[in-house]
């Protein structure tokens, strides 16, 4: 009989100590619930700025290709008046190649930062 009135008091600290401890499991998650998020929410944050600073960076290279190839063909009409030689016309190929390089490995970064993006966002990553 004694045995039968101690075993709820036994019992009690058992389910007392139970439900501490899902206490702690349940601030456990909510804490990395929450770290979780924040990460989620910077990358994002920095992809977006990184996407809009490679969109400054392809409107400026798209400006100097074009400032490029009209030295091109100014190189040309000096080349064709003979007040230039033909290492200066080769000089602004070789310009304007460089900047449409430029402008293509932005293209590039700018397809990448996409990406990033999506999978910032949760999409399709395996």
């Amino acid at each position: 009989m004694a045995g039968n009135i101690a075993q709820p008091i036994f019992q009690q600290r058992r389910l007392k100590t139970q439900v501490e401890i899902a206490k702690n499991d349940r601030d456990q998650a909510a804490i990395r619930f929450k770290q979780s998020v924040t990460v989620a929410v910077r990358e994002v944050t920095d992809a977006l700025v990184q996407l809009d600073k490679l969109r400054q960076q392809q409107t400026i290279a798209g400006a100097r290709f074009a400032t490029t190839q009209q030295a091109v063909v100014n190189a040309r009409l000096l080349f064709r008046s003979g007040l230039a030689n033909y290492l200066e016309v080769i000089n602004a190929q070789g310009s304007s190649l460089q900047a449409e390089l430029t402008q293509a490995d932005i293209k590039r970064q700018r397809l990448t930062a996409m990406v990033d993006l999506y999978r910032s966002l949760g999409g399709g990553y395996q």
